[in-house]
């Protein structure tokens, strides 16, 4: 069953605006296991915590199944998200923004998507660190990204990540920090 979470516009004061560039501030709630419910926690929590009182209202909808997840997947999921999000809030103009995490056939997805200003996939500047970034990470889990995109139509993000640790073992091991 899908389950979703409309934000509002008002800021919620109960949750402290925090530096979320850094890995530390990733939004896993205290004492929390690596597994669905942990990890659906922790990305609503991401999506309290980032809205902006002028910034877009942000839709959170997942359909993760009970179970374990390793923590290293775990937080590459939290820090894409928080990635794609930040993205979606700062440069798109787009009054409304969707976040997506869901589980099927032994693959974990994540979606970002905002109806703003896009821009072209193609010609995305080398300073954009948060999207090499994820790109990078990606890689290194064996998963996928595709990024849906063009000026003036707005931004879809699409990421799968296999759930078993088997399928990310038999890449090559990279660098997450290339630079």
């Amino acid at each position: 069953m899908l389950n979703r979470v409309h934000g509002n516009k008002q800021c919620d004061k109960s949750f402290p605006r925090a530096d979320y560039r850094s890995v530390a501030q990733l939004g896993v709630p205290p004492g929390s296991q690596p597994n669905s419910i942990g990890l659906r926690d922790a990305v609503y929590h991401l999506v309290v915590v980032n809205r902006a009182c002028d910034g877009p209202e942000i839709e959170f909808c997942d359909d993760l199944a009970e179970g374990e997840l390793r923590p290293t997947l775990q937080l590459a999921v939290l820090f894409i998200v928080r990635e794609l999000m930040l993205n979606a809030m700062h440069h798109s103009r787009s009054e409304k923004a969707l976040v997506g995490v869901a589980q099927h056939d032994g693959c974990l997805f994540i979606q970002v998507q905002d109806w703003g200003v896009g821009f072209d996939p193609q010609n995305i500047p080398l300073n954009l660190y948060g999207l090499e970034g994820i790109r990078d990470l990606v890689r290194w889990l064996a998963g996928s990204i595709e990024i849906d995109s063009q000026p003036g139509a707005g931004t879809c993000v699409i990421v799968e990540l296999p759930l078993s640790q088997e399928s990310a073992a038999n890449q090559p091991t990279t660098s997450l920090n290339p630079r």
